[in-house]
Order: structure tokens, then sequence, then C-alpha cells
């Protein structure tokens, strides 16, 4: 009898390893297809960067959406520039990287009074109240870094990419930007801010 359980029960663990290995394999190979996915998607941009002449400058612009359970909605805008950091002759890293604006739909705003000072306080994204971000786009990996002097940091690790949008929950974060209405609960959370970047492409003359 208990020969019998011996067996019967390597059997039982072989079978769990085997559907460990098996959801690993799936695991790995999904987060391949979203690796590559967004390099291709992301590459475009590399080139457009890279394909500016002498008499005109390529770069990217950035619209960056979010939100979570229990906090306001952020709109960001910006630029972004490509820079490139060689830790070996192999591998070589680079980064979108550049600052944009951030408004936040709680800083509240209204019509202008006679002497030109806002007043009736009812429209969402006060344009007087913003502050500035450092967005960083990792090609090699991808990920997504987002830092603020006042408002923490928000890091999405392995995001995806879909129809010209590139788009994550937090993975990593801090204040309000890693972990949104809960600023002093600390990581990780029930409830994680998502974001939503969109990037077009643009040009000015080069004086």
């Amino acid at each position: 009898m208990s020969a019998y359980w011996e067996i019967h029960s390597e059997k039982v663990h072989k079978l769990i390893l085997l559907a460990l290995i098996k959801n690993r394999k799936e695991k790995l190979t999904t987060n391949k297809e979203v690796y590559m996915t967004c390099a291709n998607f992301l590459q475009t941009y590399v080139d457009w960067i890279k394909g500016g002449s002498g008499t005109d400058e390529h770069f990217v612009s950035l619209n960056l959406i979010s939100n979570d359970t229990n906090g306001p909605a952020r709109y960001a805008e910006g630029r972004l520039h490509l820079e490139t950091s060689i830790i070996s002759p192999e591998i070589p890293l680079s980064f979108f990287v550049g600052e944009a604006t951030l408004y936040e739909s709680n800083e509240r705003w209204g019509f202008p009074s006679d002497d030109g000072s806002f007043s009736l306080a009812e429209f969402p994204f006060n344009p007087r109240t913003t502050d500035k971000i450092k967005v960083t786009i990792n090609l090699l990996t991808p990920s997504i870094t987002i830092t603020s002097s006042t408002k923490g940091k928000a890091i999405i690790n392995n995001p995806q990419c879909s129809n010209n949008l590139i788009f994550g929950f937090v993975t990593e974060g801090s204040g309000v930007l890693g972990v949104g209405g809960f600023p002093d609960s600390g990581f990780p959370l029930p409830f994680r801010p998502y974001y939503v970047i969109s990037l077009t492409t643009g040009s000015i003359p080069v004086p």
C-alpha cells in the first residue's frame, strides 16, 4: 500500500511540475509577443527622429493620460528626444526622454473676472497650476518611468502596445503618480494607476 502511494504521489508531482513549466512557457511567449509589438511600434519613432536632415529637426510629441480608483484624472503633453547610452559594444541602451506639462482634474478653474483673475472654479485641469514631469521610455526593456519632484514616481514594466498606443498599470511607484489616491500607503496596492501614452511625429526648421 505504501509503495502504491509513493508511486502515485510521484506521478502527481510530475504532473504539477509539467503544468508549472507549461504555464511558465506560455507567460514567456506572451511577454515576448508584447515586447516585439512594442519594439516594432517604438522603432517607427526612432527611425523618424534619426531621419532628420540639416534643414529640419525631427521630434516625437507625447500625450499621456492616467487615472486610478481614488484619485484625479491626469493629462500631460510634451516632447521626447532620443538618447543612447553604451554599457557595452554589444548592448546599446536607447531611450526616449523628455519633459511634459502635467494637468490634473482636481485643479479647477473658471471664467476670468473683470480684473483678469480666475473666479468660478467649475472646470478641471487648471492651466495655472500645472507640474513638470520627466518621461523616460526604455526602448530595450521596454519600460516607462514617469517622475516628478513633488508627485513621486511611476514605473510601468512590460507595457502593452496596440492601435498606436503604449499602456499599462503601474508596477512600481511612490507618491500620487505611483500609487494614486493612496500616496501614504506604499506599494503594492490593490488599485494601481493606469497610464496610456500616444506618440506623434513632428519637425521644426533648424535655425
